[in-house]
């Protein structure tokens, strides 16, 4: 009877210690899954900062091209 007790004392311990492991992972879960969020509106941030500086520094290749292939033309214009 005494080795019952104590079996069932232990499986009781156990049972409680896995249940603060338990709450633990869940804590450790909610607080990663804020910090992939915050680290993912940043990251959209940044990237939407990149496509406007692209965005512009696409633009000025685009007139030099056109500046260097008219070149001739304007100046005979001229």
């Amino acid at each position: 009877m005494n080795l019952k007790q104590e079996i069932l004392k232990v499986e009781s311990n156990l049972k409680q210690e896995i249940l603060k492991v338990d709450d633990r992972v869940s804590k450790v879960e909610v607080s990663l899954k804020q910090d992939i969020s915050k680290i993912e509106s940043s990251l959209k941030r940044d990237i939407s900062k990149i496509d406007a500086k692209f965005d512009k520094t696409q633009w000025l290749i685009i007139a030099t091209i056109m500046t260097v292939l008219l070149k001739d033309y304007l100046l005979s214009l001229l």
